[in-house]
């Protein structure tokens, strides 16, 4: 859990489904950077739990311990542009580097070469991760002879560096079993067999998606008798009517966390 904590993973969701067949195989591609450097690209559609199982597959201390022992860094780039991609870089160089007087990198490749050096010299057999990778453009600037596991929705995002890579392609959704167990965990009628005969219609509906999937039962958590509701919601494809509903539930439960 330090190094998890040191490194900036995230933490795992309140509500979580296992899916084990997809950390068995970003277990399998990632133990195939033990001896080298390269890339393991987790891909697939939005909304389909790359983030979560990518910081899941990092809870095994037998992973950490044979492939990783220099530790985990995990840092979330998204859509950017070349400054905030600098900012990103120049935050990650600070987190790395034990000189903490030197002055951070003036440009991107001024601090590629630093986190090249930095990698091989003062980090080495660490893992970089690199969350919600969007443009090619950027990743160039990460071609620095080390471990990365990237999360992307392109599965051709890392065709244009070097290294050896593995691709692994993320399950677009839950199974109906897994979506059952995450809604009675939100709902709080475990076991999953107390549900409703509406949950099956939103597995089907949703085909499973673990972002609708959280999201509808993020919501019968505040509303627990709005199943047929959601369900006609669901077959009208007023998708868009559900997210505000889901917005403003969740600001109400911060907020009362927060008092």
């Amino acid at each position: 859990e330090n190094v998890l904590l040191e490194g900036g993973v995230p933490q795992r969701p309140a509500i979580f489904a296992h899916r084990g067949r997809d950390i068995h195989k970003i277990h399998a591609a990632l133990k195939s950077l033990k001896e080298r450097d390269g890339w393991v690209i987790l891909h697939g559609m939005a909304g389909c739990g790359k983030t979560v199982l990518a910081s899941e597959a990092l809870r095994s201390a037998v992973v950490l311990d044979e492939c990783f022992p220099g530790g985990v860094h995990w840092i979330r780039i998204g859509p950017v542009d070349q400054p905030k991609l600098l900012m990103h870089m120049q935050n990650l160089c600070a987190r790395l580097d034990s000189d903490h007087n030197r002055q951070p990198p003036r440009n991107t490749e001024e601090a590629k070469d630093r986190l090249r050096v930095l990698f091989a010299h003062q980090h080495p057999r660490s893992l970089l991760i690199l969350d919600d990778l969007w443009d090619s453009c950027d990743v160039k600037f990460f071609d620095v002879r080390c471990r990365i596991m990237v999360t992307t929705r392109d599965a051709a995002i890392t065709d244009m560096v070097g290294g050896s890579k593995a691709k692994v392609h993320i399950s677009e959704g839950f199974t109906e079993d897994e979506s059952l167990q995450i809604l009675a965990e939100w709902t709080k009628q475990l076991p999953k067999t107390n549900l409703p005969a509406e949950a099956k219609e939103l597995f089907k509906l949703t085909n499973g998606s673990p972002l609708a999937i959280s999201m509808i039962g993020a919501l019968l958590r505040d509303h627990p008798t709005r199943w047929e509701y959601y369900v006609k919601q669901l077959k009208k494809k007023n998708v868009s009517k559900l997210k505000p509903q889901f917005e403003r539930s969740e600001e109400r439960r911060v907020g009362k966390e927060c008092r």
